[in-house]
């Protein structure tokens, strides 16, 4: 019995301290960059009620390694959020719905991930969301990859003025 306990216990041992195929290095996070801009591609911080504006993105694969990221086929590759004191008030998801089907992407290294949202509404959304005039904090999601952190990026305060 105690030989049983001890290879038990052994085999445990083993078992716990396995570290896996990889030493466990750090990696650094990759490059992200958002960009608020009107419609025309200027950036920009104050817009008007009923102005609509660009959200840009950038995501490079500053890793030695292509990258692969999952998501349901029809959602979006970045998730945006727009909020006023702490209430969520648009995001680039509103009014859909998205296929369970996971597809596949990948990112080589040196290669960017762009794209944009025009906001605050969607065009799946309505009736269409207009901000009012107050300050506004706009967040970011960028996509999850298994082997590499994407850098986190600051809040972008912005105002919706008369």
């Amino acid at each position: 019995m105690k030989a049983t306990l001890l290879i038990f216990a052994l085999a445990l041992g083993v078992v716990a301290c396995d570290l896996g195929d990889e030493p466990n290095n750090p990696v650094e996070p990759l490059s992200a960059t958002v960009q608020l801009t009107d419609t025309s591609g200027r950036e920009m911080t104050v817009f008007h009620p009923g102005e609509s504006f660009d959200i840009r993105f950038a995501l490079t694969n500053t890793t030695a390694k292509t990258l692969t990221y999952y998501r349901g086929s029809s959602a979006p590759d970045v998730l945006f959020w727009v909020f006023r004191n702490d209430s969520l008030v648009a995001s680039s998801t509103d009014g859909y719905a998205f296929l369970m089907v996971v597809s596949t992407g990948y990112l080589e290294p040196r290669e960017t991930l762009r794209g944009f949202w025009r906001g605050p509404t969607t065009p799946a959304q309505h009736p269409r969301v207009l901000l009012s005039p107050g300050a506004y904090v706009l967040r970011v999601s960028f996509p999850t990859f298994d082997q590499a952190e994407t850098r986190r990026v600051p809040p972008i305060q912005f105002s919706i003025v008369e």
